[in-house]
């Protein structure tokens, strides 16, 4: 960690337990993850790439600036042409579209002026959010 060094024995305690000391929940779910078969693996994969291509093709044609993941399942927008912060613009967007993402500051200082979109949902999910988010566009 690279932290002020009288913090470091306290988030060292912490650490251990979110590190090394796996959840048993979280075990059986990466038991089950490595004895799927390959082609149910291959289709979750396909799934997430047809949602990233749905949602980006969407957002790119309502003329919002996209950064398609390189491997994740996350999708980031631009949104300083609003001009507010990150965290305002998700507040707005659940008020009036019931639409939730990701304020990118959460992610560091440079991550302001973006939001955060997961791309793991239903087809339908996603078709549904990115249409609230293109109509609430002009409202924002």
């Amino acid at each position: 960690m690279v932290v002020p060094k009288d913090l470091l024995v306290h988030l060292m305690k912490v650490s251990e337990f979110m590190i090394a000391c796996t959840s048993h929940l979280s075990q059986k779910a990466a038991e089950i993850a490595l004895d799927m078969p390959e082609e149910e693996i291959q289709k979750m994969v396909d799934s997430y790439r047809q949602n990233c291509e749905l949602c980006c093709a969407s957002l790119e044609n309502a003329g919002f600036k996209v950064y398609r993941p390189g491997g994740g399942y996350y999708v980031w927008i631009d949104i300083r042409e609003f001009g507010m912060k990150s965290l305002d613009f998700c507040k707005k967007l659940l008020q009036k579209s019931h639409v939730a993402v990701a304020p990118g500051d959460t992610f560091g200082q440079s991550g302001e002026g973006f939001i955060r979109i997961s791309i793991c949902r239903r087809k339908e999910e996603i078709e549904e959010g990115v249409k609230r988010i293109i109509a609430a566009r002009s409202e924002l």
